[in-house]
């Protein structure tokens, strides 16, 4: 893995050396049932350069992969299937390009994955449903392509989802009625068209939701400010709806308080 690494300007993998035992190297942690087994690396905001070995997948222990904020490029390897302990996986802000590896499907204990803000293509898998324990899904600031998958709505687990500048068209699924307790929706500034579907408008736990800059058309309902207690933030401008899809509101909607998004 380090020799994948073409710039540390902190010197972050200075420890990683064959005179230092590899679970004391920076960023290294070591399980506590398993003290020779690898079970997280943590380096992120270490602007580091360079790409993802795809000898990651030997560390078959891991649960925990976190990069964010640095300089990856190259593909995310296809070894990452091969991690089936894997919960957590934090790439954002870097510049990992090509699609998002169908096999990451096999990676069953997954619990979060963020993406955003990368370079990645092609269509979101349908594959990604199959990772039922998932909890949070970050993947805005792509350039995909397509749909969203009807299929994502399997993930009924699913709390936080963001799709947001993602070059998405076609419709917001339906099925996206079916997550149980979701509380961050983000699907703004993508092409979507059509309505949002009515059976979101019931789910009280929802805090954020998001999809203004879209083609999105239809009303909204008069007492969504009932239907959803916990609202905080609501973004809808820049769409298509009717004319008096504002007009009925009721002013508990008017008085959330309003939350700027941080995905």
């Amino acid at each position: 893995m380090k020799k994948s690494i073409d710039v540390d300007p902190n010197g972050a993998l200075n420890s990683w050396n064959r005179t230092t035992n590899f679970c004391r190297w920076n960023g290294i942690t070591c399980g506590r049932m398993h003290p020779d087994r690898v079970v997280a690396i943590n380096l992120g905001s270490e602007g580091l350069i360079g790409s993802l070995s795809p000898h990651i997948g030997n560390l078959s222990f891991l649960r925990i992969i976190s990069l964010g904020n640095n300089s990856f490029s190259g593909r995310i390897p296809q070894e990452i299937g091969l991690l089936r302990r894997l919960e957590y996986i934090e790439f954002s802000n870097n510049s990992f390009f090509g699609s998002i590896p169908k096999n990451m499907s096999q990676c069953k204990s997954l619990v979060y994955v963020n993406l955003i803000n990368n370079d990645l293509s092609g269509n979101i898998p349908l594959e990604i449903s199959l990772l039922y324990n998932l909890q949070s899904l970050y993947l805005g600031k792509n350039t995909f392509s397509g749909h969203i998958p009807q299929t994502i709505g399997n993930l009924t687990s699913l709390g936080a989802i963001s799709l947001r500048l993602c070059g998405l068209i076609g419709e917001i699924p339906k099925s996206f009625s079916r997550f149980r307790r979701p509380s961050f929706l983000q699907l703004a500034q993508n092409n979507l068209t059509g309505t949002i579907p009515p059976g979101l408008f019931n789910i009280s736990s929802i805090v954020f939701f998001g999809v203004d800059i879209n083609r999105l058309q239809g009303s909204i309902p008069s007492n969504v400010g009932l239907t959803l207690p916990n609202m905080r933030g609501l973004h809808l401008g820049e769409n298509q709806f009717s004319s008096h899809a504002y007009s009925n509101f009721t002013l508990k909607c008017f008085l959330a308080r309003r939350v700027t998004p941080s995905r």
